[in-house]
């Protein structure tokens, strides 16, 4: 999987664009918390099949798991 760095809400996050998989963005869930919706500095987003995470241990424990 690709990472790529961007932005949200002006904050810097690190995202990636895994396969549509509903059982992936379960997993995240319960790893991570709630889905981030329109709330500022969330642990985590996931929009348009992207998954953007802003702690770097986030992205890589994903990685770990689903790569």
């Amino acid at each position: 999987m690709k990472i790529l760095e961007g932005t949200v809400y002006g904050e810097p996050y690190k995202y990636v664009c895994p396969p549509v998989n509903p059982e992936l963005v379960t997993w995240v869930h319960e790893q991570f918390g709630p889905v981030g919706g329109t709330l500022i500095g969330q642990r985590w987003y996931f929009n348009d099949f992207h998954l953007w995470f802003r702690d770097d241990e986030d992205l890589t424990l994903f990685l770990l798991r689903w790569t």
